[in-house]
Parts: structure tokens; C-alpha cells; sequence
């Protein structure tokens, strides 16, 4: 499947558009023009990224790394499932999380991360289905994950993006870093994709 630059834009500022479609416990209808979306209520997050596919996974731990250069302070607010199982994902380890549903019948499943005061974010997409994505007019460079697995990682003004396909399971994964005031680098987002488990 063969996407453009509008797609890459979607997914940098729609994902974060629809990350709050389906927030911890509560409904949200969502309305476009032209396409049918599907508003999911279930009763886990678990529950909600399974529906895209049974092997989609989760970061295991997003660290925000706080530079206060005025004070000298190096500061790390970590987020991400405590320990190994699943079930045991809560509300309090992100911001918001949904589901939408392409007229093609393609699966977009978002998770979206944040710093406490919200300076820093990460929103974690899923697409159900392998993906190309046109990068023309970024500045990319290819890198490796500590399981094989070869990612892009473009950067932009507004956001930085680390994707890839993952051939074990046919899904698409993208991480999309955000900061007031600088920008992720490879290695933060490298480290976030690492824990994807």
C-alpha cells in the first residue's frame, strides 16, 4: 500500500487530533465528512488495540528526559506498563487512546503519551495493514531497532517520527515525539520503540 505526504500529515497532527477520541472510561462520537467512523466502547484499552490485531503491542516504557539548562537539572518522568502483563495496562500510563476504521476497512489505532505538564508528548500509532509512507520533504535517515527491524526516523519543525513495518506481523507502527521546546532525538525514540514488546 502506497501513501503520500498527506498521509504523513495525518498522521503527525491527525493523530493527535483523534488520540482523544476514546479517553479512559469515556465516550466520544466522532464525525467526518465523506467517511463513516465508528465510535468503539470497550471495556479495557486491551480490548481496543486487539481489535486492530491480536499482535499489536505496546511500548513497555516512554521516558521523557526533561533538559533544564537554567538550573543544570536533569530530569526523567518515565510512563509505561509496570510489569510484564498486559492486562495490567491502566488508565494513569497515558492521555487518551482510539480507534477509527478506514472506508477500506483499515484499522488506525492511537495511544498517546505526556510529560506532567504536557511540554512533551508521544503519541503511539498503529495502522492494521504494511505502509509506505512518501518522506520526500523531510530530513530521514534509516536506523536499526534492537530486534532487526529497519525504521525511519524523519524530523520536522513541529515533530519527529519514528516508523517502521513490522514484517512479523504485517502492522505499521509510528511514534511521533513532540516538544515545546526542542525535539526528540533518534536515540529517545529508538529506546521507546525498543520496549515495544
Amino acid at each position: 500500500m502506497k501513501f503520500n505526504k498527506k498521509l504523513l500529515a495525518v498522521i503527525l497532527f491527525g493523530g493527535l487530533a483523534t488520540s482523544m477520541c476514546l479517553a479512559s472510561g469515556m465516550e466520544e462520537k466522532v464525525q467526518a465528512s465523506e467517511e463513516k467512523v465508528e465510535a468503539y466502547v470497550l471495556n479495557t484499552d486491551r480490548e481496543l488495540y486487539k481489535s486492530v490485531s491480536k499482535d499489536v503491542k505496546l511500548p513497555k516504557k516512554v521516558i521523557f528526559r526533561d533538559d533544564q539548562k537554567s538550573t543544570g537539572i536533569l530530569g526523567e518522568t518515565t510512563y509505561g506498563i509496570k510489569n510484564t502483563n498486559f492486562m495490567d495496562n491502566k488508565a494513569g500510563d497515558y492521555v487518551a487512546t482510539s480507534l477509527s476504521e478506514s472506508s477500506e476497512g483499515t484499522k488506525f489505532y492511537t495511544h498517546r503519551y505526556e510529560n506532567d505538564d504536557a511540554s512533551q508528548r508521544v503519541t503511539f500509532n498503529v495502522i492494521g495493514t504494511e505502509t509506505n509512507i512518501d518522506t520526500t520533504d523531510y530530513d530521514t535517515k534509516i536506523v536499526r531497532l534492537s530486534n532487526g527491524i529497519e525504521a525511519t526516523y524523519a524530523e520536522g519543525d513541529a515533530a519527529q517520527v519514528l516508523a517502521f513495518n513490522n514484517p512479523k506481523d504485517n502492522l505499521y507502527y509510528a511514534l511521533i515525539g513532540e516538544k515545546d521546546v526542542g525535539k526528540f532525538t533518534t536515540e529517545e525514540l529508538i529506546e521507546i520503540a525498543n520496549s515495544i514488546e
